[in-house]
């Protein structure tokens, strides 16, 4: 049987005219994972554009669409432009880790060839660096995560700027509701910072089921969405001259294993660590230095930090993906009933996210996530088993004096029209399976410390501080091995670009005014 011949892929020069980037590219035959071949990205008139050089436009183009290219494989990609030695390499090795990584979710799929990247005469003319300001800015969703974020920054005695991509994704709601749009609107008045949308029809461009189709269990979304808001981040950042960029990473996403001598990644890899660090090099020369202020934590202290530290900030959480016009949350997916445990654990309110409890605990199927045992990728069955303990330690956190305080103050109808009762006898079901499985409450987790080394200073320690106040510190034996394996992944993805000492570079020594 002879091989089958790679796909082509074209991309075409980035043409931006005014507030408008358009980016398209061609097939040599269909492949089935676009509905067309070409987006855009429109910028408010506050986004300078006329100051972003060509070479950012590429390598913005190169982070939309390069991790759909491994969906594609056998295939070869032409650009027109040459890159440079260094910076072609970091894309291979980051491409590398993502092929491997979904191989191994594949188990029972054919080994693919590698993605060969065929590059033209011309260099893109090189922009100097801009000048290090010291400012910040986040990219803004409206989940938890990017919630914490803006917490973090401002307590931090920084102004971050916000920007938020609003790109829909046919037929989910999730980017273009009320509740987003009130908390779009609600986080600048309450924190004072500005907030920068970006609009995009790149999510609308794809078959977000291809993935499913071709044996892997994700949808493309998940392995390319958050290349999609670095991308505007970076170009909002450079045109602005805002020098540092966050991107929320929590620890279950930078999760890994080495298996047979390969290092593999959670599924999630379009926002671990590794691949972060390997965006941030690529950043570095236009004078942008990328990271995340959550990859220390997990899921559940990140809810923590909203819901007990930044309270003035919980109620605009809009976590859920099946957001609609009428409903913030669905209350039934597996993310809706682990946050809205943790919040009442903590003492908060699960309406805040929108979650119906009463609703949630009268449909209630399981208590956990899908079994740690059942997932056969080890990065993934280490998350999952660490979600597990988020969910034992939340419900046996709330108390049934809690839990009836909180429909008296929240649902008292429902404690007229019998549904609150019932409620609240399948709490005492699910509280008491969960008691008998698990004899003793999980001890409550520490941040992971050994994390912050990717990060730079200041921002390392005036964190550390935060986190050390919110939080015990954990024990350093017990990620040593992941944070190992993880430096040891980006020493090699960041190898071929110049080393830079970004770990220990100074920042300004004071932020700018609050």
């Amino acid at each position: 049987m002879t091989a089958a011949q790679p796909i082509e892929i074209e991309l075409h020069p980035p043409r931006v005219i005014g507030q408008r980037a358009a980016f398209s590219w061609a097939e040599s035959r269909p492949s089935g994972l676009y509905h067309k071949n070409n987006f855009d990205l429109e910028f408010p008139a506050s986004v300078p554009l006329e100051r972003v050089p060509m070479s950012l436009w590429w390598t913005v183009f190169l982070l939309c669409v390069h991790s759909h290219w491994p969906l594609l494989r056998p295939c070869r990609i032409r650009l027109p432009v040459r890159l440079e030695a260094g910076e072609a390499e970091v894309w291979r090795r980051l491409l590398k880790s993502y092929t491997t990584t979904l191989d191994a979710l594949n188990p029972g799929g054919q080994p693919r060839p590698e993605i060969e990247l065929v590059m033209g005469v011309e260099t893109p003319e090189p922009s100097p660096p801009i000048a290090d300001t010291g400012r910040c800015a986040t990219a803004f969703s409206g989940g938890k995560d990017s919630l914490a974020q803006v917490g973090l920054l401002c307590e931090m005695g920084y102004r971050p700027m916000l920007v938020t991509t609003t790109s829909p994704l046919p037929p989910l709601l999730d980017h273009h509701s009320a509740f987003r749009r009130r908390t779009m609107a609600e986080v600048q008045s309450r924190r004072g910072v500005e907030l920068v949308e970006v609009a995009s029809d790149f999510r609308a461009t794809w078959s977000n089921l291809v993935p499913r189709e071709r044996g892997y269990p994700l949808s493309l979304n998940e392995i390319s969405d958050t290349f999609l808001y670095t991308a505007t981040l970076a170009v909002t950042c450079y045109a602005r001259g805002v020098t540092h960029l966050f991107l929320a990473s929590e620890n279950e996403v930078a999760s890994n294993s080495v298996e047979q001598g390969v290092y593999l990644q959670h599924a999630h890899f379009m926002y671990s660590a590794l691949t972060q660090a390997g965006i941030a090099a690529l950043l570095r020369p236009f004078g942008l230095h990328y990271g995340s202020l959550t990859t220390a934590l997990q899921s559940s202290q990140v809810q923590e930090l909203v819901t007990t530290r930044y309270p003035d900030l919980s109620d605009l959480q809009c976590s859920c993906w099946r957001i609609t016009e009428t409903r913030k949350a669905c209350s039934e997916c597996s993310e809706c009933k682990r946050l809205a445990w943790v919040s009442l654990s903590l003492g908060g309110s699960p309406a805040n996210q929108g979650v119906d409890f009463v609703w949630m605990l009268n449909h209630y199927d399981d208590h956990g996530s899908r079994s740690s045992r059942e997932r056969p990728h080890p990065p993934n069955r280490h998350a999952a088993a660490g979600f597990k303990a988020q969910f034992v330690r939340a419900i046996l956190g709330v108390s049934s004096a809690r839990m009836f305080g909180y429909l008296l103050r929240r649902h008292p109808r429902s404690l007229l029209d019998g549904s609150g009762w019932r409620a609240f006898n399948q709490f005492l079901k699910i509280r008491g399976a969960t008691r008998r499985e698990h004899p003793g409450t999980p001890p409550r987790v520490g941040y992971r410390a050994g994390y912050l080394q990717l990060l730079e200073e200041p921002i390392r320690e005036r964190l550390r501080a935060i986190l050390a106040d919110q939080f015990e510190p954990e024990a350093e034996e017990h990620h040593a091995v992941p944070l190992a394996n993880l430096l040891t992944a980006i020493a090699w993805v960041t190898q071929p670009l110049p080393p830079s000492d970004h770990r220990t570079r100074d920042l300004p020594s004071d932020p700018p005014p609050r």
